[in-house]
C-alpha cells in the first residue's frame, strides 16, 4: 500500500510544507462532498494496521451488529487479522483524505497530520 501514498517521505523541512499545504487544500476541497451517515473512519499509531485500541472498538461494534461502513487507514496491506468487511485505504492518499472528510466518526489513538 506504500505505493499508493501521495507523497514520498522527506527530511527537507521546505519540501516537507508544501507536501502538507496540498494535502491541507484537497482537505478543504473534498469538503464540497456530503458526509456519509454510519461511515466510521479508522487510524492506529504510526499507521500500523489492525492493532490497539482502534481494533478492540471495532470488533466492539462488529459484535454489535454493526452496518457501518468501515474504512481502515493505513500502510501496510492485508494485516491477517482483519475482518474482511473492513475496507483498507492508504493514509496520506487522496482517497485516504475523501474517506475522511466524507465520514461522519473518526476513531483514532495518533496524532492528526497538520493539514487536517
Amino acid at each position: 500500500m506504500k505505493s499508493n501514498r501521495l507523497f514520498i517521505k522527506t527530511k527537507n523541512k521546505k519540501i516537507e510544507y508544501m507536501q502538507d499545504k496540498i494535502l491541507e487544500l484537497l482537505f478543504y476541497i473534498f469538503r464540497i462532498f456530503p458526509v456519509q451517515k454510519r461511515k466510521i473512519v479508522v487510524s492506529c499509531f504510526k499507521n500500523h494496521g489492525y492493532c490497539d485500541s482502534p481494533k478492540y472498538i471495532i470488533q466492539q461494534l462488529l459484535k454489535l451488529d454493526c452496518t457501518a461502513n468501515i474504512v481502515w487507514l493505513c500502510d501496510f496491506e492485508n494485516p491477517p487479522e482483519m475482518p474482511a468487511c473492513i475496507r483498507q485505504v492508504p493514509y496520506h492518499s487522496i482517497r485516504g483524505i475523501y474517506e475522511q472528510v466524507t465520514a461522519q466518526i473518526w476513531i483514532s489513538n495518533r496524532r492528526k497530520s497538520r493539514y487536517v
